[in-house]
């Protein structure tokens, strides 16, 4: 993380007596350095003696220069910030004590980005940012509605808020009476207001709309405004990032750990409420007659590891809409409503997923789609489908996206059937011819299977049926039309006819021939 000389000097006055300052909080730097001639200094904040701080300052761009110790005239600052101390300090402790300040605001920021990408809580944001602030913090929405506050807000509560969470109607008028009222919506800089009482602000947008504000009620008049500005600088893009996850304050993370706590229920096999886990898939925009996946992502090489599990399952979630992630077994696992997404973007999903995957430098193993999210073991049996394609591809697959269909042969093959759904795993052309007979009532599963059983004779197979070759040859042309079939393929046959042998009382089908 980068600080500004607003947020350093107001730690340093912890520890530091200032001699003189000329600071501009515009330049943002990283790790403190003792002055150098032979290394770039540039954007760090510099520890300097007095004798050497008119060259240091000449040589160094953008960064928050600390002079040790005073010095009878101050030099031209250039494109720096400057800060000389008035107290002798060992220059070994000043630089342990501003490496100490700076690792305050790494943690805050760490933690931040924890509840960005795993929490998903305006609360906790909100809670974290009152923490290093030391004063309380809010965040109201359009309608001075308090989304959250922090800690030590209780004094003002009475005062300022209403049972149901809403600023109290005395104070939403004095806001309004306030002459620059109108125009503090429109701020993307924080500003100070004292409408009611001395007030840092800053607004929320999203998509250049204004939606929030993030305030904090100083002491006084005189308190350091510049820290909380800089301060809100930094905290309010962690809270507009998680607005825009979802498009609103509202708490769908409830449903996000609901659906992760489903999820991870189905697939351990552990007890899990079929309603209630429908109730969730439809707050989550989930519709009856959806279809579903099952994804299973794996590293793709080194890179994999520049990012943590909680950061990739936040990062899909944002990025793929209908995408639920979790961590089981240090696998990463989605459930994902590809007809939600095709509602919500439009686009081609996979080449959405392909895209996402090529950032963090994984690769995803896709089941087949299925219906009923509900029928908890369509769910569990298309993340054995994932694993297995997985498996089969390793490290060889020559996609980022590898799907289960060219290895539903090889799944029958290596377990027959036993304890699978049909559907899940026979040739899914004669799903579609299955339905088709149902909704028609014509006969192709039938034809196809009889055919296949006469070695491809076309005239043993109409005999067979009891129909003319003509007849025949008409439906197998239909046939063709309807659904892909490769019949020349050897394995194509193979799959057919395992199907039809491991699932041929599921298609009404009199193995007679």
């Amino acid at each position: 993380m980068k600080l500004n000389a607003a947020l350093l000097f107001h730690e340093m006055q912890l520890y530091f007596q200032v001699d003189y300052m000329e600071i501009s909080s515009k330049c943002f730097v990283k790790t403190p350095v003792f002055y150098n001639i032979f290394f770039n200094m540039d954007e760090h904040i510099v520890l300097v003696h007095g004798e050497q701080l008119e060259e240091c300052l000449g040589r160094v761009h953008n960064a928050i220069v600390i002079c040790l110790d005073q010095v009878e005239s101050v030099p031209p600052v250039g494109e720096n910030d400057l800060i000389i101390l008035n107290d002798p300090m060992s220059s070994k402790m000043a630089f342990n004590i501003l490496n100490h300040i700076l690792e305050k605001f790494q943690e805050w920021e760490t933690a931040m980005l924890d509840v960005l990408y795993r929490k998903y809580s305006f609360q906790d944001m909100v809670d974290l940012t009152g923490e290093i602030a030391g004063l309380p913090v809010a965040l109201l929405d359009t309608n001075f509605r308090y989304i959250a506050y922090s800690k030590g807000s209780d004094i003002y509560m009475d005062k300022y808020v209403t049972s149901d969470n809403y600023l109290t109607p005395e104070t939403i008028a004095l806001l309004q009476k306030s002459s620059d009222f109108a125009g503090q919506e429109q701020k993307h800089e924080a500003f100070v207001t004292n409408a009611v009482e001395p007030l840092v602000c800053k607004n929320l947008f999203f998509e250049g709309t204004y939606v929030g504000r993030l305030s904090v009620i100083l002491r006084n008049e005189v308190e350091d405004q510049e820290y909380y500005k800089a301060l809100f600088d930094q905290a309010v893009p962690f809270m507009e990032e998680l607005y825009a996850q979802y498009n609103s304050f509202e708490n769908v993370s409830q449903q996000y750990r609901d659906a992760h706590r489903f999820l991870l229920s189905i697939l351990t096999r552990q007890p899990a409420d079929k309603r209630q886990f429908d109730e969730v898939m439809k707050t989550l925009g989930a519709l009856e007659q959806d279809k579903w996946r099952i994804i299973v992502l794996t590293p793709g090489n080194q890179m994999s590891s520049m990012y943590s599990s909680s950061f990739i399952c936040s990062e899909i979630e944002h990025r793929i809409p209908g995408s639920y992630v979790i961590i089981l077994n240090e696998q990463i696992v989605a459930l994902f409503n590809e007809s939600l997404y095709g509602r919500r973007d439009g686009a081609e999903c996979f080449e959405k997923w392909a895209e996402v995957l090529r950032v963090i430098h994984f690769e995803a193993s896709v089941s087949r789609s299925f219906s009923t999210v509900t029928d908890f073991e369509k769910v569990y049996f298309a993340w054995q489908q994932a694993v297995y394609t997985e498996q089969k591809t390793g490290r060889l697959a020559d996609s980022s996206v590898r799907f289960f269909a060219p290895y539903a042969l090889d799944y029958l093959a290596d377990y027959g059937g036993r304890g699978t759904i049909f559907e899940q795993i026979c040739h899914p052309a004669l799903i579609q011819l299955r339905d088709y007979d149902r909704l028609h009532s014509t006969s192709y599963i039938q034809t196809l299977y009889a055919y296949l059983s006469c070695n491809m004779n076309a005239v043993q197979t109409a005999r067979t049926l009891y129909i003319h070759r003509s007849s025949f040859i008409n439906r197998m042309q239909r046939i063709r039309e309807m659904v892909p079939l490769e019949l020349e393929d050897p394995d194509e046959r193979l799959y057919l006819n395992l199907s039809f042998k491991i699932f041929g009382r599921d298609f009404g089908l009199q193995q007679n021939y």
